[in-house]
């Protein structure tokens, strides 16, 4: 019997922006985390984005 093992370590999950919006959720507009991959939403609003955009935040 074989098991699937959760990815701790994928770029979706990101412990550091849960605890900041945990901390001080309420003056966040925004939740954004860069990474290499192509534009997209995920879940609770977080917005994916490329490291080539950071120029037009």
């Amino acid at each position: 019997m074989t098991t699937k093992r959760k990815d701790y370590f994928g770029y979706k999950n990101h412990a550091a922006l849960d605890k900041a919006v945990a901390e001080i959720g309420d003056k966040l507009n925004r939740r954004i985390v860069l990474s290499k991959n192509n534009v997209e939403v995920g879940s609770n609003d977080v917005i994916y984005l490329p490291m080539y955009m950071t120029m037009f935040l």
